[in-house]
């Protein structure tokens, strides 16, 4: 068995990239809360957030396509990178979907969700982001082995 190489990394809105998303305009859609044992990647993630006392977190569909459109972009260049191909930041990308974003994190070479969030639960910088308290959104989205997850308070 060939051993995964697994590449994550994180950002912390002011710690490790430009605060430049915009305040979220007013159109935002309304938000809708997949329930807790949903087999999806967010609904695992609250089904954590759950174990450990949280809230679970608000699907919104600009994080989705946030998400999703920087998933396929690290797929199709075959980078593991917080700054999209067009050098956009996750506020951007947020933005660009019609909403904000205050973090995002992201997994290159996880085989399954359940790896993901094992690894993300394991980096104390992912998991304080998946379980912070004041996260009220979420987006998630997989390509191949490419993994973004952004947050919204």
């Amino acid at each position: 068995m060939i051993k995964n190489v697994l590449l994550s990394s994180l950002c912390l809105f002011g710690l490790n990239c430009k605060a430049d998303w915009a305040p979220a305009p007013t159109h935002e859609e309304p938000p809708s809360l997949p329930g807790p044992n949903e087999p999806t990647l967010t609904g695992m993630i609250n089904n954590e957030r759950i174990k450990r006392g949280l809230p679970g977190l608000i699907t919104y569909q600009h994080l989705e396509c946030a998400s999703l459109n920087h998933a396929e972009d690290m797929g199709i260049g075959k980078f593991c990178s917080h700054t999209g191909s067009d050098f956009s930041t996750p506020w951007q990308r947020a933005q660009r979907c019609g909403g904000r974003a205050s973090g995002e994190i992201i997994g290159c070479g996880y085989e399954s969700p359940e790896q993901a969030i094992q690894g993300w639960i394991q980096s104390r910088p992912h998991a304080m982001i998946m379980f912070d308290r004041a996260n009220i959104g979420i987006g998630a989205a997989r390509v191949g082995n490419y993994w973004v997850v952004m947050f919204m308070k």
